[in-house]
């Protein structure tokens, strides 16, 4: 569906980016971390109020940070062109905003029922994705050790005895 749509622009593959590839995956991971916490923390709050109402209070949040950060609504196709264009006026600070208030809306469509939609991949050569493939299976196997770690935490905890917590 989406193939033909972006094009993505050819680059030169370097070896120090694969290595740049583990540390986007370690960045992923703790963005990926956050969008978690905020999805949970959206479940909790809209599940409390009913469907229509949620609904609508998930919409106005949605507009309302659409409306301060309009780089933030929809696909971001249109919006991408601006970013990849005039990011050196844009700012880091904006950008970051807008990476955060992305994930933020993200936690509230899927907390407040909202569908969100398709997630689409880059058309690039094979060798220019093996950097990203190895950003996705760090990211990935951090998040797997992370949540190990938390269940093993959890399961050594609830076998002490009473006294000892």
């Amino acid at each position: 569906m989406f193939l033909g749509i972006y094009k993505v622009p050819q680059y030169k593959f370097e070896d120090w980016q694969l290595p740049a590839g583990i540390l986007l995956g370690w960045f992923a991971a703790v963005v990926v971390t956050i969008l978690a916490l905020l999805m949970t923390l959206a479940k909790r709050v809209f599940s409390r109020i009913p469907d229509i109402p949620r609904s609508t209070l998930g919409g106005v949040v949605f507009g309302l940070v659409g409306v301060a950060l309009p780089l933030t609504l929809f696909t971001g196709s249109a919006q991408l062109t601006t970013v990849l264009h005039d990011a050196s006026t844009l700012g880091a600070g904006l950008l970051a905003a807008i990476v955060i208030a992305k994930i933020f809306t993200f936690a509230v469509s899927q907390g407040s029922g909202f569908i969100g939609g398709p997630i689409f991949p880059s058309e690039v050569g094979g060798l220019q994705t093996a950097p990203v493939l190895i950003a996705v299976v760090t990211a990935y196997l951090t998040m797997e050790g992370v949540k190990y770690f938390i269940a093993s935490r959890r399961a050594a905890s609830a076998g002490r005895p009473e006294h000892a917590r």
